[in-house]
């Protein structure tokens, strides 16, 4: 589970750190003891480029929110320009690695072989001997540090250095769970067995008609000089003419019986399920966003509040890639707003197994803001893969 990141910056000053590992940075507030009028900003450098990220006003606007996500290794520096103190806050990640021969996903898919992973690998394990440093080093700054933290990673991240020297871990396979068939209501299960019952009296009726008139006639026809094998002929004929008619009127008794229940409010409350289906055409568009599936998948059903894993790569307009996840699954807990509005409205319906591709305005992406290698006011391009639903 993520752990809690928070640092304090009095007014004027500024706080450098090397971060021991990714951080995700989601809020910034006054000070609770802040009365100063005027405009306190939050600055952040970063590789001497220096950003600001938003403002606050005392007594109008006392916090606002933040998505930045920082790798490990990143020396940041926070500063707080004006009247009053700014409190940082956020919480530490871990990325979940996976092997690749555990999956069955082809990279080659994605991009040709050869292309560099933009990502890189992050930090997976940190020693005791690290953790200890890290954590005198932290402690009179309100840094806490904890190796045991879940990851919750983005589609996007700053360039960062790369830490090649963790061993990776094998992850078991996850034996994908089979979506079950709807369970029948009462109702509906009584009259199933209601209609065959009706079924099966009315087809040994027909039979008991057929026995009694094939005994009428060996008995009593005076046709004698007629083989038996023409009357037999004859008969089954008879029978089979009467068995389609019993059959018809049962189709027919089942047809109205459906159209009762039809007409039932309280079957039709009992009936109503949510439309989780994936996409019907292979093309479609949903608030500026073009979804296309590039392959359906036949696993589980992606649903809100579950974790997955996905494989993607993402590209701006202009064909150059920002940002890849192929040599690792990346994963995060869907339609929780962990990652930009784009992917939780564009993963919809999805199941193990399918590829997307998505096409997102800006405003559904990362809107008039930089981040990263991503350029303001930018439409981003992702072919993403469901490869687990945990």
């Amino acid at each position: 589970m993520d752990r809690f990141f928070g640092l304090k910056i009095e007014a004027g000053k500024s706080v450098k750190q090397t971060l021991p590992l990714p951080l995700h940075l989601t809020q910034v507030a006054l000070d609770a003891a802040a009365t100063k009028e005027g405009r306190t900003s939050l600055q952040i450098t970063i590789d001497e480029q220096t950003h600001t990220v938003g403002s606050c006003r005392s007594n109008q606007v006392d916090q606002f929110p933040l998505d930045l996500l920082l790798n490990a290794d990143t020396e940041v520096t926070f500063k707080s320009v004006g009247p009053n103190a700014l409190h940082v806050l956020g919480s530490y990640i871990i990325v979940d690695t996976f092997d690749d021969d555990d999956e069955s996903i082809n990279d080659g898919e994605f991009s040709s072989e050869g292309e560099e992973d933009v990502e890189g690998d992050l930090l997976e394990d940190v020693d005791e001997d690290e953790e200890a440093a890290i954590n005198s080093a932290k402690s009179d700054k309100g840094v806490t540090f904890d190796p045991e933290l879940a990851n919750r990673s983005s589609p996007v991240a700053n360039s960062t250095k790369q830490r090649k020297d963790t061993p990776k871990k094998k992850a078991e396979p996850v034996e994908q769970e089979q979506p079950e068939k709807p369970a029948l209501t009462k109702n509906q299960a009584k009259k199933q067995r209601q209609q065959a019952e009706k079924e099966k009296q009315t087809n040994e009726a027909a039979s008991n008609e057929s026995n009694k008139r094939k005994s009428s006639q060996l008995s009593e026809s005076p046709n004698k000089d007629i083989p038996k094998d023409t009357i037999a002929l004859k008969e089954e004929a008879e029978a089979a003419q009467q068995s389609k008619k019993a059959k018809t009127q049962a189709s027919q008794e089942s047809k109205e019986t459906a159209v009762a229940d039809k007409k039932s409010p309280k079957n039709k409350k009992e009936q109503t399920t949510p439309d989780m289906s994936p996409l019907t055409t292979p093309r479609k568009s949903i608030g500026g966003m073009v979804l296309e599936d590039l392959k359906l998948g036949n696993g589980q059903l992606i649903e809100d509040g579950k974790k997955i894993g996905v494989k993607y790569i993402g590209k701006l307009s202009n064909g150059k890639t920002f940002d890849s996840s192929l040599q690792k699954i990346f994963s995060f807990r869907y339609g929780v707003n962990e990652v930009i509005k784009g992917w939780d409205l564009g993963l919809k319906g999805m199941r193990v197994g399918g590829k997307r591709k998505l096409t997102i305005p800006p405003k559904l992406g990362y809107g008039s803001s930089r981040a990263g290698a991503i350029p303001p006011n930018s439409t981003l391009e992702f072919e993403v893969e469901l490869c687990k639903v945990f």
